[in-house]
């Protein structure tokens, strides 16, 4: 992995980003992804958690906003002209999510940073320490692909948190890694990343703006690459944001069968591009899984059609050996009945 910390200054200790006053040609050493759309009631906490963040070293904001109808766009303007050093934006005038463009791909390729960190419009950070600790770990430890931390969920309009993510004991967190993740036992929240620049690279390379890049399938990725080792994942031991599920939100707004297509479409073209040294059958049985509560047989691509297939076939080969087992037992017992 490269070297994060080569070519950049720091400060002799940390201070608040908006505080911090470089010399216009330094490179930021973490570039944070905010995307946002029609999040003007949201969007004023998201970039108090960002601006509060205590650093050694220089930030940058890359916003992206995708053709909003409401005032988002004015508080954008607003913060980029306080902060001009600070913040990057990216003002669309056509939606890009609806042309199956991710928005995330766009920002990124805008950042300067050799790290990225994430944060979506209707999310925000409440620990102020969260990315001096957070590089501090991967500038630690080269094998490190992605740092997280816990988050709290919050179910609008309740104002309280109704859960924490991940929610296992300190014992168990630091032990979890890429076979947790397949098993979808654990996830480090997209508010809570940061990722080395390089792995966006090499994923926005495989992926590109295909329509099912989201979060699921970034983490897929990391699994992908990190040879299962759990050495490639860290999560502070520390809530560190706000995940909000509202209304508004894109996959809260999706029906039932909308997610789980939308979860199949992914799973097709992680199975299909990425190279998993293990953990491949997990992916496979949830393909089968999905397709089964959908009532699928067939889905028109030969290669999952194929999975499909095969599946169901060990499926019911294991069924016939148990039932024959069965069978077989019942046959002895009988036996030796007969025969007292």
């Amino acid at each position: 992995m490269e070297n994060v910390t080569a070519v950049h200054n720091r400060l002799p200790q940390p201070r608040r980003i908006a505080e911090q006053r470089w010399p216009a040609d330094t490179p930021p050493l973490v570039s944070v992804l905010c995307c946002t759309f029609n999040q003007q009631e949201y969007l004023r906490d998201c970039f108090r958690g960002i601006l509060m963040q205590e650093t050694t070293f220089p930030v940058e904001v890359v916003v992206h906003d995708d053709a909003s109808t409401d005032a988002t766009r004015t508080v954008i303007e607003e913060y980029a002209a306080r902060w001009p050093g600070l913040f990057v934006t990216v003002l669309q005038d056509e939606n890009q999510y609806s042309l199956g463009r991710s928005r995330l791909a766009i920002a990124f390729r805008k950042a300067g940073g050799a790290l990225i960190a994430t944060c979506d419009g209707d999310d925000y950070w409440t620990n102020p320490g969260k990315l001096e600790r957070q590089v501090r770990v991967l500038t630690e430890h080269d094998d490190c692909l992605l740092c997280g931390g816990r988050a709290f969920i919050i179910r609008e309009p309740s104002a309280s948190p109704y859960n924490i993510v991940p929610s296992v004991p300190p014992e168990r967190l630091a032990g979890m890694g890429p076979w947790e993740i397949l098993r979808g036992e654990w996830w480090l929240n997209a508010c809570t990343r940061v990722t080395r620049r390089q792995l966006w690279v090499d994923y926005l390379d495989v992926i590109g703006n295909d329509e099912a890049t989201c979060d699921y399938i970034f983490m897929l990725y990391c699994v992908s690459r990190s040879g299962m080792h759990p050495s490639c994942f860290h999560c502070l031991d520390e809530v560190v944001a706000v995940y909000r599920e509202h209304p508004g939100g894109i996959f809260t707004r999706k029906s039932k069968e909308e997610r789980l297509r939308a979860d199949l479409r992914i799973l097709r073209v992680a199975l299909n591009r990425f190279d998993f040294p293990a953990g491949r059958d997990l992916l496979e049985n949830n393909v089968v899984a999905i397709c089964n509560e959908l009532g699928l047989t067939r889905i028109g691509d030969a290669y999952v059609d194929a999975l499909l297939t095969n599946a169901r076939a060990r499926q019911r080969y294991r069924w016939l050996r148990s039932a024959a087992k069965a069978v077989r037992e019942l046959y002895w017992k009988a036996s030796r009945r007969l025969s007292r």
